[in-house]
């Protein structure tokens, strides 16, 4: 049921219709840094983040996320094996290296190349001459803002799609350490004004949609596992396991996760189809004539079709 789950999430799907983007990476790789945190192989959390800050300059905010959610979880085996001093160091080590690493990659930017993507962010930077750390500083002394920026129409859409399909099992989630895992999609997809970022169709989900399922099975755990019987309220507390509620909840889930992401499928179904068309493979045929050694210009849409050109450039830039 949980392959089903996480195959069927509309924001895994969907994000990649526009185009094959490095984000894509963000998802096996935070999965795989879970799964080491939790069974407390160095080796592997070493590998997994720092391959996961190799995706792209903002991959940082999902570490720190998770060197959070190390950090608040230190003392739960559903989280870590490691001993909680050594989870707490490890946790600190993690959100270090991420905010080294994001700095460096903000200065090379910003030095030898155009800068960072800053003004994705525009609509809460109050104090533009801090750049990013403003935004920080924004959302800590105007919560108002904060609030009137995320709960806006097409993003309320956008949350009640991703929730649904998540059988709103993140609203449910009793281990505290969790809590962290919302970070990236409220800074990703809800804090922005771009509109791209809170668009299904984008590739601005892979991770934080992947944390979301994470937090979607951690609620599920904490209402089933007898281990955490404890913290279920004593109303439904004397039901068998695995209870109703989650079990609806998860089903729930699967269902809108299926319907949202067909009916998002048939709509691009004809695009699908389009792509076999024989004039689609004459095009093709004509990209393997252009000669390797040339300078080329394409548009976007030509560029992975022409990938084996040494010198190649987007006509866009």
């Amino acid at each position: 049921l949980w392959g089903a789950f996480f195959l069927v999430q509309p924001g895994l799907i969907l994000s990649n219709w526009y185009d094959l983007h490095e984000n894509i990476f963000l998802t096996p790789l935070l999965l795989w840094l879970i799964y080491f945190l939790r069974r407390g192989r160095y080796w592997g959390i070493a590998i997994s983040a720092l391959l996961l800050l190799m995706v792209k300059e903002d991959a940082g905010l999902y570490l720190i996320a998770v060197a959070l959610y190390l950090l608040a979880g230190r003392k739960d085996s559903f989280v870590t094996k490691l001993r909680p001093k050594a989870a707490a160091i490890t946790s600190a080590v993690l959100a270090t290296t991420a905010l080294t690493v994001f700095g460096i990659s903000i200065y090379f930017l910003k030095n030898h190349g155009t800068g960072a993507m800053t003004g994705r962010f525009g609509n809460l930077m109050l104090f533009p001459e801090l750049g990013l750390p403003g935004v920080v500083i924004t959302a800590i002394s105007k919560p108002e803002l904060i609030i009137t920026t995320i709960f806006v129409t097409p993003k309320f859409n956008y949350l009640l799609v991703t929730l649904s399909a998540l059988g709103f099992l993140p609203l449910f989630v009793r281990r505290r350490a969790f809590l962290p895992l919302w970070l990236p999609f409220l800074v990703m997809n809800l804090m922005s004004n771009y509109q791209y970022q809170y668009n299904m169709g984008f590739q601005y989900n892979y991770g934080s949609h992947t944390l979301l399922s994470v937090m979607a099975l951690g609620a599920y755990t904490a209402w089933t596992e007898r281990s955490d019987r404890s913290e279920i309220p004593q109303q439904i507390k004397k039901r068998s396991s695995p209870l109703p509620f989650v079990s609806v909840l998860l089903s729930l889930a699967i269902v809108m996760g299926l319907v949202q992401s067909g009916l998002q499928l048939k709509k691009r179904t004809p695009i699908i189809i389009d792509m076999f068309e024989p004039h689609h493979q004459v095009m093709r045929d004509d990209l393997s004539k252009i000669p390797r050694d040339v300078i080329v210009v394409a548009d976007s849409f030509l560029t992975t079709e022409l990938a084996d050109i040494p010198e190649l450039y987007d006509i866009d830039y």
